[in-house]
């Protein structure tokens, strides 16, 4: 029965999934209640409701159902509950909670063309300017009747009213839902909100793969996993201090837009390569915001370049002055990697860290003790400079896939051999230098590129770095 009509109209029959009230509840079931049932008109709806079971051909096809239950319900319009987060920037979800929204699941369709919409209308406050006035309509994605995603993007009436690589600011005003199902329009009531726009933020999944773990292994490290890892991310947030960098151990699930690092074992393209940027072409101002450095890439391959990308710890024994069948020995060999890792090869019978020697570890602030006579401080040494070789390694791969080096230009590293600069060619990169021994290191990227970085990725926090060196 719609609202303020005295008629009841008669409705067919409507299936429904519904899905257990909690994992492993075979007592309660829950089911939207879609607008297949009675449309999406305010209302009210009278009628009845029965469970069916339905197995598959392997367990028989049998439907045991439940008597018929009577159920009557008010269909209202839809509301807004709140926005979330508070602010966002490109790429990001935001994750709007109320009732009464409709739509199509990924995958899915419908030829009923189920949608939401949100209408925005209010002000937009550039960050240090004049209001401008802001009408808006924003179209989510649909995850359930208590919530839509909103993903902010360059494509839509709020990415083709401000620059979102460039401008923050806040919106203030008024978002009201509004559903569509078949001929029918509903709007609901306008909510009040404030929603700010931050600056271009690129997520960075680290992905530490299983064959980055089996090769520790070779290393005798594979007991300080954990402590290579926090170091290597140690390492690649101290590089990009300043930066709008935010780099995550686990997949994001609040950012559409993202780049994956891979951190492997070997390198799959048979070169002895420590790390390579396999994305296409140089992203100059980087657009992309959703690069992936690993797996294997046929666009590169095209071009005559390495298909597979990633950040390869196997190829780091080319340091060393023997490494065996693990790799192939590079010019810039040196007996320090040797003295740091053969106490732990097991290739070389040495004895491998065991989880027993964990819990007395001292915990070393830098390298100045490196390498080291007791066995404790050879194991603190031993996670600290390859997590240093790794994160290194990392921050490289990454200036790569967001245009360095030579922002602009057509060069893909510095000219020359600068000291301790980390957009230098592999060769010009020493092994003390990646591993900040001997007073030589960290690598750390050159104004050029610093600046660069701050241009495309932009935070109010300082340089960590009071000078850096001009590299051009």
């Amino acid at each position: 029965t719609e609202e303020g009509s005295p008629d009841c109209v008669p409705l067919e029959p409507t299936e429904v999934v519904s899905e257990p009230f909690a994992s492993f509840d075979r007592t309660r079931v829950v089911f939207p209640f879609s607008p297949h049932i009675a449309g999406i008109v305010p209302g009210s709806f009278t009628g009845t409701v029965r469970l069916i079971n339905r197995h598959s051909a392997l367990a028989g096809g049998v439907e045991p159902d439940t008597d018929t239950l009577p159920t009557a319900n008010s269909i209202i319009e839809p509301a807004i509950v709140s926005f979330a987060p508070s602010t966002a920037s490109l790429g990001q979800y935001v994750d709007i909670s109320g009732g009464g929204f409709i739509g199509v699941r990924p995958g899915e369709s419908d030829a009923m063309l189920a949608t939401t919409t949100i209408e925005l209308s209010g002000t937009f406050t550039p960050a240090g300017e004049e209001p401008i006035a802001a009408d808006l309509s924003l179209v989510p994605e649909f995850v359930r009747g208590q919530m839509v995603r909103y993903v902010v993007n360059e494509e839509d009436d709020l990415g083709q009213s401000i620059d979102l690589r460039k401008v923050a600011g806040s919106f203030t005003g008024t978002a009201t839902p509004q559903v569509q199902f078949g001929q029918d329009t509903v709007t609901g009531t306008a909510k009040t909100i404030t929603l700010g726009i931050g600056h271009v933020r690129q997520v960075v999944w680290l992905r530490f793969m299983p064959t980055y773990v089996e090769s520790l292994r070779h290393f005798g490290v594979r007991g300080l996993d954990s402590r290579i890892r926090d170091r290597v991310f140690e390492v690649a947030r101290r590089d990009y201090g300043g930066v709008n960098m935010d780099f995550r151990a686990t997949k994001p699930d609040d950012f559409a837009l993202y780049s994956i690092v891979e951190i492997g074992g070997p390198d799959p393209n048979g070169m002895g390569l420590m790390g390579y940027d396999n994305t296409p072409g140089k992203d100059d101002g980087n657009l992309r915001l959703h690069d992936k450095i690993g797996g294997v890439n046929a666009i590169t391959q095209l071009d005559g370049y390495p298909g597979y990308g990633g950040v390869f710890v196997e190829s780091l024994f080319a340091f060393s002055i023997h490494p065996g069948s693990l790799a192939q020995s590079v010019e810039g060999a040196d007996p320090l990697f040797d003295l740091l890792f053969d106490t732990f090869r097991p290739d070389l019978e040495g004895n491998p860290v065991a989880a027993s020697e964990l819990n007395s570890l001292p915990e070393l602030n830098d390298s100045e003790s490196c390498p080291a006579t007791d066995r404790p401080t050879q194991v603190a040494c031993a996670a600290r400079v390859l997590g240093s070789l790794i994160g290194t390694t990392t921050s490289h791969e990454i200036g790569h896939s967001l245009g360095l080096a030579d922002p602009g230009g057509s060069a893909f590293h510095n000219t020359g051999d600068w000291p301790n600069a980390l957009m230098d060619s592999g060769h010009a990169r020493s092994f003390k230098e990646r591993a900040e021994l001997g007073g030589e290191g960290p690598g750390a990227f050159c104004q050029i590129s610093y600046d660069y970085l701050r241009l495309i990725l932009p935070t109010s926090e300082p340089d960590p770095m009071p000078v850096r060196q001009d590299c051009y």
